[in-house]
């Protein structure tokens, strides 16, 4: 079976902290994604 794509549908803002973000193809939306967490994974190695 070939890997399946995941990609980002949605985003929604979570107070002054962080994202939501809907997962697609299964539409899933569990967790959220700190502004520091998203900055660290962003940062070079």
């Amino acid at each position: 079976m070939a890997p399946t794509l995941t990609r980002i549908g949605d985003a929604h803002l979570v107070g002054s902290y962080g994202i939501n973000f809907t997962f697609l193809p299964d539409a899933h939306s569990t967790g959220i994604f700190t502004f520091a967490q998203l900055r660290a994974m962003s940062r070079p190695r």
